[in-house]
């Protein structure tokens, strides 16, 4: 578990680097960055995106990042029914912020009943 959790450093560590790349390319200290997940579909294996894996190693799919200029990042889950959490096992939860090295986790909208 140990090396799991230096793992997420990395991606905290893109992320402040990220921060201060547009800092010191736009001079400004207050902003948000937004970047989204990838989604599921039926054709195709879930395969996350990009820039937002990188970021944040997190493999939900319609996870939401939420970085402001300061350096506090919140992740935003999508809320599935029980039904897809028996098929499907989620990366990431409320309540593990320390492990993925964000300020918060939260879930988007309201719960889905199945």
């Amino acid at each position: 578990m140990a090396q799991k959790a230096a793992s997420y450093a990395l991606y905290k560590q893109r992320r402040n680097r990220l921060i201060e790349m547009i800092k010191v390319r736009y001079s400004v200290d207050q902003g948000t960055i937004v970047l989204f997940a990838g989604f599921e579909n039926d054709r195709t294996m879930f395969r996350q995106e990009n820039s937002f894996y990188y970021l944040t190693g997190i493999t939900e799919p319609g996870a939401v990042l939420l970085m402001d200029l300061e350096g506090h990042d919140v992740v935003y889950l999508g809320q599935f029914d029980q039904q897809r959490e028996q098929w499907v096992a989620c990366s990431c939860k409320p309540g593990q912020e320390k492990q993925f090295d964000v300020k918060d986790i939260r879930y988007l909208g309201e719960n889905i009943q199945g």
